[in-house]
C-alpha cells in the first residue's frame, strides 16, 4: 500500500471519532451535561492518535503530545460526571464510574 493512502485512512480513522462526538451535540437527548461530555471524549480520540503519530515521527516529546488529549479527557470526565449525577439509575452509576475512570486519565497524563 502506498504511503499517502496509508496516511489518508489514518487521518479518515481519527475523523470519524470527531464526527461522531459532534453528533453527540446534536443528538435528541434531554441531559446537555451528558451530551457536552460524551463529544468532548470522542472529539479527544483524534488527539490520541495524533499524538501516537507525532511521538512515532519524533517530531515532540511525549509530555508534550499528550497534553491536549490529557485536557480533554479531564473536561469530558467532568462533564460527564454532572450528567451521570444529574442522571441518576444504573446507567448514572455506570457513567460516574466511566467519568471518574476517563477524568483521572486526564489528570495523570497533564501530571506526567
Amino acid at each position: 500500500m502506498s504511503k499517502t493512502l496509508d496516511e489518508t485512512f489514518r487521518w479518515i480513522a481519527a475523523l470519524i471519532p470527531a464526527a461522531a462526538g459532534l453528533g453527540f451535540l446534536f443528538a435528541d437527548f434531554t441531559n446537555l451535561w451528558l451530551r457536552m461530555g460524551l463529544a468532548a471524549f470522542l472529539c479527544g480520540w483524534p488527539l490520541r492518535m495524533t499524538a501516537f503519530r507525532a511521538i512515532e515521527r519524533m517530531q515532540v516529546e511525549a509530555r508534550v503530545a499528550f497534553q491536549p488529549m490529557g485536557w480533554a479527557y479531564a473536561f469530558s470526565g467532568c462533564l460527564c460526571g454532572i450528567g451521570s449525577m444529574v442522571l441518576g439509575g444504573p446507567f448514572g452509576l455506570f457513567g460516574i464510574f466511566f467519568s471518574l475512570r476517563v477524568g483521572l486519565t486526564g489528570v495523570w497524563m497533564l501530571r506526567q
